[in-house]
């Protein structure tokens, strides 16, 4: 990422049981990014993106996936956009990177569009793959529905339908 803003990037292993804590290590130490690892036993995205915010150090927290690549940009749009005090929380475009890719995980959106306060939002409308929020916000509501996501008995990715 380019920018002078500090920032942190916090990788949660959610139950792994493969080699991916020696591919965390391997990326941790090569990649010139201060990184912070965090291991959350029980499967759930819900329960890794919640130990990921909870530990995070920032007022703000933006959230990918680990078949993401952020724009180079991304820490610093996410920095202007928060400096508004009424943006409690927000969503960005999701292109697809491998031309194979199911285009239901896109959001390929470029305008703003405002989000009332207490307005219902609708599934899709932003995707978890490009995502922020101060952790005010997700202290307020609880942060996410351990119940909900990927990886657990509640998603059809959880019970090794998809």
């Amino acid at each position: 990422m380019r920018t002078a803003i500090p920032w942190e990037l916090i990788l949660v292993d959610n139950g792994s049981t493969d080699a991916t804590k020696d591919a965390i290590h391997s990326f941790v130490s090569s990649s010139g990014i201060a990184c912070r690892t965090v291991f959350e036993p029980q499967r759930g995205l819900s329960r890794a993106r919640n130990r990921g915010w909870l530990v995070a150090d920032g007022q703000v927290v933006g959230f990918t996936d680990d078949d993401c690549y952020p724009d180079q940009e991304y820490v610093t749009e996410l920095w202007t956009a928060f400096a508004d005090p009424q943006t409690g929380y927000l969503g960005g475009r999701v292109l697809l990177y491998e031309p194979g890719g199911y285009p239901i995980t896109v959001r390929d959106c470029a305008e703003h569009t405002e989000i009332p306060q207490g307005s219902f939002i609708p599934a899709g409308f932003i995707h978890g793959a490009n995502m922020a929020a101060r952790k005010t916000v997700l202290q307020a509501v609880g942060g996410f529905d351990d119940m909900l996501g990927a990886g657990n008995p509640a998603s059809r990715r959880g019970r090794g339908l998809s």
